[in-house]
């Protein structure tokens, strides 16, 4: 995909667009194709980003990291699904519709071992990612200012304590006198 832009002398220019912009759109397939598939790469290469794109913006992004741990939990629960669908003899009963134009894979035949060894890889990893996503819940505005508040609090203490210091120690005059 190409887009137009200004070179550094002004002249109009097309170029090739950056694989590491990552807009909402480029977001969504993402998040829809890591839904489907648990697979970063996949998804990264789905979306048309680099996958160190959005791991960086799932580190900087409290909120996309929880989209993240959302559409790896979707995922993981298709890929039950399937096995389930598998175990009854129903084999390819979760595939979506072929011609929905939204369907990220083109699904081949479903490899119930592989799916099984998936599941325990994600059970593995999961712990971090997750609770990475979860633990930190995005501080609200009044818990922001009562933090500062405490910081500066305690930053005028040190600088109060660090003047009584200053005033109590004896001043040396280590200068030599004239008359000497």
């Amino acid at each position: 995909m190409a887009v137009v832009g200004r070179s550094s002398s002004g002249i109009l220019q097309k170029k090739a667009a950056n694989r590491w912009t990552f807009g909402a759109a480029k977001r969504t397939r993402f998040l829809d194709a890591l839904a489907t598939t648990c697979n970063v790469r996949f998804a990264a290469k789905h979306a048309g980003i680099d996958p160190t794109t959005a791991s960086a913006l799932r580190r900087r992004d409290g909120e996309f990291a929880r989209l993240w741990a959302a559409a790896i939990e979707l995922g993981q629960e298709r890929l039950k699904e399937e096995l389930v669908a598998c175990a009854l003899g129903q084999a390819g009963a979760g595939n979506e519709n072929p011609g929905d134009e939204r369907a990220v894979v083109h699904h081949a035949p479903f490899d119930p071992d592989l799916a099984i060894r998936v599941l325990q890889l994600q059970a593995r990893i999961a712990p971090r990612g997750r609770s990475a996503a979860r633990a930190a819940p995005e501080p609200s505005a009044r818990e922001v200012y009562a933090v500062l508040a405490q910081r500066l609090d305690e930053a005028e203490a040190r600088v109060a304590r660090r003047a009584a210091l200053a005033i109590e120690a004896p001043v040396v005059d280590d200068a030599p006198s004239e008359g000497r």
